[in-house]
């Protein structure tokens, strides 16, 4: 359900925020793989980055950005700023 899905991701951001990237990581991991519809993805995904970036994570880190790159340019117009 989305709204788990979104419960999942905020316990995931407050283990984080907290320090506790290593409790953090498997719940953004987990909200990160709903489907690509799904809003909590946005919120996951730069979360999920910056807890591999202070566990140094970099190469999963590094995926995860070409992953969201690569979605953002077939959901986005061509010459979008964003």
């Amino acid at each position: 359900h989305p709204d788990t899905l979104m419960t999942l991701a905020n316990l995931g951001v407050n283990y984080k925020d907290a320090g506790r990237v290593g409790e953090a990581i498997p719940l953004l991991e987990e909200a990160y793989r709903a489907p690509k519809w799904a809003p909590v993805r946005r919120v996951a995904g730069p979360q999920l980055h910056d807890a591999y970036m202070k566990a140094g994570k970099r190469e999963e880190a590094a995926k995860l950005t070409a992953g969201m790159i690569a979605e953002a340019r077939k959901a986005l117009p061509k010459g979008s700023p964003e």
